[in-house]
């Protein structure tokens, strides 16, 4: 889901800093555009990384069980 809202928070700032060409004398849409995209993209790196160490975490889950053939002869 993060991943999701870090590209949303990216395409809302690149319309928001490169579509609209609104003049206002105490507000600078492109500094709120590129602020946006770079929030977007903290949330992106964040996202990955968090996704990264849930996927690393479930395959160490899987990888430490062992099957009865693996745990040699019985007694």
């Amino acid at each position: 889901m993060t991943i999701g809202i870090g590209i949303a928070l990216l395409i809302i700032g690149v319309i928001l800093s490169f579509a609209f060409d609104v003049k206002v004398g105490w507000f600078n849409l492109y500094v709120v555009g590129y602020t946006v995209m770079g929030l977007g993209f903290l949330v992106l790196v964040v996202g990955v990384a968090r996704a990264v160490v849930r996927r690393g975490k479930a395959a160490d889950a899987t990888d430490s069980t062992t099957s009865d053939d693996d745990a040699g002869p019985a007694s």
